[in-house]
């Protein structure tokens, strides 16, 4: 959490993507708990892809704050089509066929077959 201790301030959050027809916000800090707190409208969040639990890097240059979402290494997310691109129903049968095996195994653990 930002802390900002007895410092009041105005936070601004700045907004690149065009379909806010806003280039600013500006926020209120509040006090919740221990910490200072902002919100961020769920519109800047819809636009940058992320929710609550999202990673922010911040940034302080010349007395202002950037938040950035930390971008992870994270894996490509396939749609079915790219998934299924090049199976074949030969590779099906040859799938099945070289895993038949498995279903005269007994189960070992709480398995639903």
């Amino acid at each position: 959490m930002l802390r900002i201790g007895y410092l009041s301030l105005f936070m601004l959050f700045c907004a690149t993507h065009s379909n806010f027809g806003l280039n600013m916000l500006t926020v209120n800090i509040r006090k919740q708990g221990g910490a200072s707190v902002i919100t961020i409208p769920p519109d800047v969040l819809r636009t940058l892809h992320i929710g609550v639990g999202a990673t922010l890097s911040i940034e302080f240059v010349e007395g202002a704050v950037t938040l950035r979402p930390v971008t992870s290494n994270s894996r490509k997310r396939y749609t079915l089509a790219e998934l299924m691109e090049g199976v074949t129903p030969e590779l099906i049968t040859e799938l099945n066929t070289d895993l038949a095996w498995s279903l005269d195994i007994e189960p070992v653990g709480r398995e639903l077959l």
